[in-house]
């Protein structure tokens, strides 16, 4: 019998799904949940539970990326503090617009939580520019 607390992959991987299409719906978790016969609360359960391994995952990541950088948490404050978000300035006029969830082509869902939806309107360099800079914040 598996530890207490131990991890199933199958059933992370499951709900990251059923969340996934949670999110691309319109429908409040309730009624999502009875739609789909999951239960209200293991539904909410579960999303707290990615929330906070997707934190987890996010600062190891940080923590990875200042050892192979040489920087640490001690030599960091002592310079310019650095925000938590990476500022984003849309310049394309087409990728500006809203898409509805019907428009969306490809949809990206990033270790951190991030989904990317993708249009077919989307320029491949406006896209580059974008995933570029999701590399350099290893998220």
């Amino acid at each position: 019998m598996p530890r207490k607390g131990a991890r199933d992959l199958a059933k992370e991987q499951y709900w990251r799904g059923v969340i996934c299409d949670w999110q691309s719906g319109e429908n409040s978790v309730a009624v999502f949940c009875r739609l789909h016969g999951h239960q209200y609360n293991q539904f909410q359960k579960w999303r707290k539970v990615i929330r906070q391994r997707d934190v987890e995952i996010a600062t190891a990541h940080r923590k990875a990326a200042s050892l192979r950088t040489g920087t640490s948490r001690n030599a960091q404050s002592t310079k310019q503090s650095h925000p938590h978000f990476v500022p984003a300035t849309i310049k394309d006029s087409l990728a500006a617009k809203p898409a509805s969830l019907n428009e969306s082509k490809v949809e990206i869902v990033l270790p951190c939580g991030l989904v990317l939806r993708i249009t077919s309107e989307c320029r491949t360099d406006f896209l580059t520019s974008i995933v570029t800079a999701l590399e350099e914040r290893a998220c």
